[in-house]
């Protein structure tokens, strides 16, 4: 498997001022590939795949290289939970932050795979979903780490939390439910066409499941079953899905795409964007972030969802 295969795509929300006033995608200064999206302290942190981390402490006008004991370390993930930033990286696992990550500490007591796909926050329980080595839990910000595999295919590339449900997706394997923290786990595949899935986004009971090719299914029912919903959508690599109020934004190969119901219908909302392959997203109440193999793409919600949360272009 290729290395860029391992890398799953956070999804944070984020607050900036509108710096891109354009009625499309504008490209700011930060060049390096993005694999993933983070924020705190209004600090602005984008996770690379070439190694290392970047902070934006100005909503993205101008970027720092930074990260102390994680330069040159690609990280596949990226999460905030209370004051602390924690990383996922391929081949030296968990890292933690506590300075908005201008430093880092390895916390893997405990975690027998270091190639860390994906992390997920549920309260004070951190999971770590793992290439190889399945899914580990934390209950003390990583200080120590217990795997929670019981019935899971342990290929994990991708986490989302729902409620009380832990879903997890497997390299070619599809996707798997935890209703107890990970201690037990169960496939859920039911009319997934396609076993390979990126990325999850949930609103309310809707669970979303993007795929390698055959973009997005949709979930009602803690995935008894799945529908395929992709009108308008392209079936590409999904390499990311995020959620702004009830609007569901997908980052795929093909470019950004937006659904203001439930994925019943996509528009492409590409105007500008001349690297399309999206990688990771990001979003405020009034902007979108758009991280992809040539670097951060910003743009205005508003361009793209009208006041009355309808599909725009």
């Amino acid at each position: 498997m290729k290395l860029n295969s391992l890398f799953a795509f956070s999804i944070t929300l984020l607050c900036f001022t509108p710096e891109f006033a354009e009625a499309q995608w504008v490209k700011t200064s930060m060049t390096e590939p993005v694999s993933s999206f983070a924020v705190i302290d209004s600090n602005l942190i984008v996770g690379t795949p070439s190694g290392g981390v970047f902070r934006s402490i100005d909503r993205g006008s101008s970027w720092t290289s930074i990260g102390i004991g994680l330069k040159k370390t690609p990280v596949a993930a990226l999460v905030v939970s209370g004051k602390n930033l924690f990383a996922g990286t391929c081949g030296r696992g968990v890292f933690r932050s506590t300075n908005d990550g201008a430093s880092w500490v390895a916390v893997n007591s405990g975690l027998t795979n270091d190639s860390v796909s994906a992390l997920a926050v549920s309260g004070t329980k951190l999971f770590a979903g793992t290439y190889a080595g399945g899914v580990f839990l934390s209950t003390n910000n990583g200080a120590t780490w217990s795997a929670v595999n019981t019935g899971l295919n342990k290929n994990v590339i991708a986490l989302v939390v729902s409620g009380a449900n832990l879903f997890a997706g497997a390299f070619w394997r599809g996707v798997f439910l935890s209703t107890n923290n990970g201690t037990g786990w169960t496939a859920v595949n039911t009319g997934l066409t396609h076993p390979f899935v990126r990325a999850f986004a949930a609103i309310g009971a809707n669970v979303f499941a993007g795929t390698d090719c055959e973009g997005v299914f949709l979930s009602t029912n803690n995935g008894t079953n799945w529908t395929e919903v992709n009108t308008g959508l392209p079936k590409g690599y999904i390499n990311a899905l995020m959620v702004c109020d009830s609007n569901l934004f997908v980052g795929s190969s093909n470019g950004v795409f937006l659904s203001s119901n439930l994925g019943a219908s996509w528009i492409a909302v590409n105007s500008g964007l001349t690297s399309t392959e999206v990688r990771a997203l990001a979003a405020s109440g009034q902007n979108l972030f758009a991280g992809t193999h040539y670097g951060v793409w910003g743009r205005p919600l508003s361009e793209m969802i009208d006041s009355q949360n309808k599909l725009s272009h």
